[in-house]
Order: C-alpha cells, then sequence, then structure tokens
C-alpha cells in the first residue's frame, strides 16, 4: 500500500471498537485505514473513540454521524456516555496515526528516505494528529484575538480535523468578511467556559487555547496556550486574600468530600477556591505562544512560563497607496474606552498634543491645514469619556468618527500620512503592564496603508516600529508634537519612512504566521 500510496496517513487501529474492516478507508484531510493491530500500553496510546463511520462505541453497528458533537452536548457526560474514552483504564479502542513515507516521495524527506524535520506533535506525542481542538470565548466579538485563532483553524483545518469550542459557533461569512479567515473545514462544539473547555479538551489529540485571560487546565496530548497577555499583577490585597483562601481551604476540606452540594460547607469551600490564586494549570500546556517579546515577558513573570514569539498576522485594511492620495491627515484607530476600565486609547491625550500644534500655528503647512482624525467604537459603558473628546475637538479641525462603518476606516487610512497611537500614555508598566498595547495590529494596517508611525515607545508598538527607520518612538505629548512636526515640514522623509513602513508591515504577514505554526507543528 505504501508503495502505491506514497504519503498515505494510516489509522491504526489497536482492538477493536466492534468489528470495523481494515478495507473501510476513511478521509479526514489525509486518507485513513482501519488495521487491526495488537493493543499497546495506555503510555503509548491515548484511548479515544474516533467517533466517526465505523464507530461502534455505542450502537453495535457502523455509526455514520459525528461522534464528537453528538456525545459531547454535555461535557459532563461524554466520557460516561462513551465507554472508548475512559483514559482510567486500559481500553480495547485505542488509535494512532502512523505516516508512511516513501523515499523521495514526501516533501520533507532525504534522499535516503530520512525525514529532515522533528514536529513537536512528534516529539512529545509520538505520533502524527487528527482532531485539533481551537477553544475561544469569544468568536462571536470578531476581533483581533479571534482573528489570530481563526488564522490557526483556518491552516491547520487543511491537514487536520479542527474543532472550534466557545459558546457561540462563529459565522463563516462573518469570519471571511470580518477576520479574513475561512473556517467553513471547521465544525463547532459548544462549551460555556474553562471548566467545560477543560473537559473537552480530552477528547483532542491537540487542544490550542486562543482565549483572553483563560485558566482552562488542558488534558490533551498536546496542549498550545496562545497568549495575548496574561493577566494583571497580583496586588498586595490580592495576594493576603489568596494566602487566607488557601489556609482555609486546609481547613474546610477534611470536612467536605468533592465539589458539588448546596450545603454550607460546600459553597464556603467553593467560594475559597474561587479567591485562591492557583496556577498549577500552567503546567499542563506543552508550549505558551506568546503575540509579542513584551507579553512573553510577562508570562515568565508572571505565570513562570517561558514562551515562543509568534507575531499575529496581518492582513491590509487597504494596500498599495499611492503617495499623491496622501493627504495632510494624522489617523489614530482605536475603540474609545474610559481610562477607568484599564485598557485606554488615549484619544483625549493626543487631541491635547494637537490642540498645541494647532494653537502655536505649527498645523499650517504652506496652504494646508493638517488635520486629525480619531476612528473607532464606542459602547455605553464609554459614553462620557467619547462625549468629552467631542466636546475637546469642537472647534478644530478634527473629526471623531464614533461606529462607523469599515468604509470610513478605509477612507481614513488611505487619505493619512501620518499615524498616531498613544496606548500606555501615563500608565506604570510595572503596576499595570495589562494597559499597554501588547501587540498592536492597528498600527501595522496603518503602516501597510503607507502611514507613518509616530508610537508611543513601550511594549508591541515599539516592537514592530523602529524608531527613526519606520517611524518614530515618543514618551511625552511634547515629543509627540516635535516629531509630527517633523514629518509635517518634511515631505521627503514621509516619503522615504512610509515606504520603510510598509515593507516593516509586510513581515507580519500570514504566509509567516502559517510558517510559525509549521514549524511549531
Amino acid at each position: 500500500m505504501a508503495r502505491t500510496t506514497p504519503g498515505l496517513a494510516i489509522r491504526v487501529r489497536t482492538g477493536s471498537c466492534g468489528s470495523a474492516s481494515p478495507r473501510a478507508v476513511e478521509r479526514s484531510g489525509f486518507p485513513c485505514v482501519s488495521i487491526p493491530y495488537r493493543a499497546q500500553s495506555v503510555a503509548r496510546s491515548r484511548e479515544v473513540c474516533p467517533g466517526r463511520t465505523g464507530c461502534t462505541c455505542r450502537t453495535g453497528r457502523a455509526a455514520t454521524h459525528d461522534h464528537l458533537q453528538c456525545s459531547r452536548s454535555s461535557p459532563a457526560t461524554a466520557r460516561s456516555s462513551n465507554p472508548c474514552s475512559d483514559r482510567g483504564r486500559p481500553s480495547a479502542a485505542r488509535v494512532l496515526l502512523v505516516r508512511v513515507v516513501v523515499a523521495g516521495n514526501d516533501p520533507r524527506s532525504g534522499d535516503d528516505g530520512s525525514t529532515s524535520e522533528s514536529s513537536l506533535i512528534d516529539s512529545v506525542a509520538g505520533v502524527e494528529v487528527s482532531r485539533v481542538a481551537i477553544y475561544n470565548l469569544y468568536w462571536h466579538t470578531y476581533g483581533g484575538g479571534e482573528q489570530v485563532s481563526g488564522g490557526f483553524a483556518e491552516h491547520l483545518a487543511r491537514s487536520h480535523d479542527v474543532t472550534l469550542l466557545g459558546p457561540v459557533a462563529p459565522d463563516v461569512e462573518a469570519g471571511r468578511l470580518r477576520l479574513g479567515v475561512d473556517l467553513s473545514n471547521c465544525r463547532h462544539v459548544s462549551v460555556m467556559g474553562d471548566d467545560e473547555a477543560s473537559e473537552a479538551s480530552e477528547d483532542f489529540d491537540v487542544f490550542v487555547n486562543g482565549t483572553y485571560r483563560s485558566n482552562a487546565r488542558n488534558r490533551s496530548r498536546v496542549g498550545l496556550y496562545y497568549v495575548h497577555f496574561p493577566e494583571p499583577p497580583p496586588t498586595p490585597r490580592d495576594r493576603v486574600r489568596s494566602s487566607v483562601s488557601r489556609v482555609g481551604l486546609r481547613c474546610v476540606t477534611p470536612f467536605v468530600k468533592g465539589w458539588d452540594g448546596d450545603d454550607t460547607l460546600h459553597r464556603i469551600k467553593r467560594g475559597l477556591e474561587k479567591r485562591r490564586r492557583d496556577l498549577s494549570w500552567v503546567e499542563s500546556y506543552t508550549r505558551f505562544l506568546a503575540n509579542s517579546e513584551y507579553t512573553a515577558r510577562w508570562v515568565r513573570e508572571l505565570w513562570g512560563a517561558s514562551g515562543d514569539v509568534v507575531y499575529p498576522a496581518v492582513r491590509p485594511v487597504v494596500s498599495d497607496v499611492p503617495n499623491a492620495d496622501k493627504g495632510p491627515l494624522i489617523a489614530s484607530l482605536g475603540r474609545f474606552f474610559d481610562p477607568s476600565l484599564g485598557h485606554c486609547k488615549k484619544q483625549r491625550d493626543m487631541l491635547e498634543a494637537y490642540t498645541r500644534l494647532h494653537q502655536a500655528g505649527r498645523t499650517n503647512v504652506g496652504s494646508e491645514t493638517w488635520r486629525l482624525a480619531l476612528v473607532g467604537g464606542a459602547d455605553a459603558a464609554s459614553r462620557e469619556y467619547t462625549l468629552s473628546v467631542r466636546r475637546a475637538a469642537v472647534n478644530l479641525p478634527v473629526d471623531v468618527l464614533i461606529n462607523k462603518p469599515r468604509s470610513v476606516v478605509e477612507d481614513t487610512l488611505r487619505s493619512a500620512s501620518i499615524y498616531w497611537h498613544g496606548t500606555g500614555f501615563g500608565e506604570d508598566v510595572h503596576r499595570h503592564p495589562e494597559r499597554f498595547e501588547h501587540f498592536g495590529i492597528a498600527v501595522v494596517e496603518a503602516m501597510l496603508a503607507g502611514a507613518v508611525p509616530v508610537v508611543f515607545g513601550e511594549a508591541g508598538p515599539a516592537e514592530i516600529v523602529r524608531h527613526g527607520v519606520d517611524g518614530y518612538h515618543w514618551r511625552s505629548l511634547d515629543e509627540l508634537a516635535d516629531r509630527t512636526i517633523e514629518l509635517m515640514n518634511d515631505g521627503e522623509k514621509r516619503r522615504v519612512m512610509s515606504e520603510s513602513a510598509v515593507a516593516r508591515a509586510r513581515e507580519f504577514s500570514i504566509e509567516r504566521f502559517r510558517s510559525a505554526i509549521d514549524a511549531l507543528l
């Protein structure tokens, strides 16, 4: 078979989950065939039910439905209803995947037939995998984190069986339009939080956690956690509360069996558990991936884990904009968040810098007046902050564009010559590192459109923008104003930096992101 079908992936079914025929061929990402094989130990092979054509674990005959979706409607009952998934005892049904490599026919093989690439999955699990779960609680928001998770899903679905975990299934068409990813080859299983996601992960070969500030424990063979930012550092009060909770748990636990129950002691135990800072789940993951060096540094600081930097893929909003289309416009993109909510984009501070420029007559260059455009969404929680920005912009050449359609963002980036970014200004990076820009997708989008970035010189944007090459860093409003004046008055410098910014931004491409995933898996 290997001679006639090079590169064939064979599903080896040790034992039997019924009477699957060795001639039955499954197709899920790559060809598979059931082959009778002597059962191996639990340490070598995970007991799982493939849950596809040929599965007889519940019906006694071949099932043609999707086993995962059918039996996992309630995560708590999934394993009890599937005798083939009990990890605590030897099982008659074991599945592993073996890829048959014929010399000279596999793209990874050398002249002697040996493979030159050793993947993470090969080294950890010892086998190639087919079932991948990608967990994100916020698929329905179609934000930057969901774009990254969607990028994982789209790429891995080309050769693996990918399931999306989350409360709501993402709309495929919205995924294409708003995230630029195709999720049509992925199925969805509903989980309502970390506990259910952790339980669901046991049914997969690889579990990819893309949820912001998740504490879900990985139970699959290989666990990858893509970290957008770990969490705010614990305050002295948090540390005291955690210590007190640990003492309380030691006192209560001997008198309470298990976690389920409505009596007073059970409720006290659950309450203490929630207040305890528990990082034991960190050890369940094989590898942590960070969206920037800044995030990776805080993963080490807060979780004690090393992380590999995998920058997000940034798809251009607009690209290849001719220099002639650029005008006297400074743009800034980002949601209007009230500072009390923590992660503020600092529109009010940037408007203050522009006001100083305008009042000093520095926004007039030749016959042109440089304008400022602040573009972003807003909700009721940030209403007062948003209105304060609008009020401060009255009688100034400033456009405050709130909750506008995508076309407005495109037109703004197409016309903007300079891009401002201020997240983190005025914040203490040691006390509140979560208030800084962890990566900066909007910065890269602006650079792809040819705008020269002038960004606050800390965290993700400082990694993206090379000071004096692609744009500038600033640390005070006066420095922001000075750098902007320099660019407004020197068209040639703007042109050179714009070209450099475009080239730099293209390094954060979908191709490079996919290559990083392939290097990991």
